[in-house]
Order: C-alpha cells, then sequence, then structure tokens
C-alpha cells in the first residue's frame, strides 16, 4: 500500500508519506479514546455549564506523549 501511495504522490519520498500515515493513525487512535466522566470539574463552557475531567484513556496517553518527547528531546540537546 505505501508503494502505491508513493506511486501516486511521485515527488514524496517514502519514508516522509510513512511518517505522516503514521501521524495520522496516531492522531485517529487518540481521537477514538473514550471520553470518561471524572467527578472534578475543570472549566466551564461558554454557557456556563461545568466540563468534567477526563477519567478515560486519553489524559494518560497525552502524559506519556509528553514524557517521551521530553526524553527525546534531552537526548538531542546531548
Amino acid at each position: 500500500r505505501l508503494a502505491a501511495i508513493a506511486e501516486m504522490y511521485p515527488k514524496r519520498h517514502p519514508e516522509d508519506l510513512l511518517g505522516e500515515l503514521i501521524g495520522a493513525a496516531l492522531e485517529e487512535l487518540e481521537a477514538s479514546f473514550p471520553y470518561v466522566k471524572g467527578n472534578h470539574i475543570v472549566a466551564t463552557d461558554e454557557e456556563g455549564d461545568p466540563l468534567y475531567e477526563d477519567i478515560g484513556p486519553t489524559p494518560r496517553f497525552l502524559a506519556l506523549s509528553r514524557q517521551h518527547l521530553h526524553e527525546l528531546d534531552e537526548k538531542s540537546d546531548a
């Protein structure tokens, strides 16, 4: 399939296309995580209704993503 996409976009390197595909897949995965309503109000919307914390997998995924990005940044600075 990657070869087919690379043939459709001959000016793009397959490695670049692969990176974009992985990025899109990760965004889609993150969007698919269910929202699980917690007990704590973290904000209010424009109508003044409470917004509750998300205690589902999304916050953990985002925290782990930041942690790993921070570790990669530290390695690249060294």
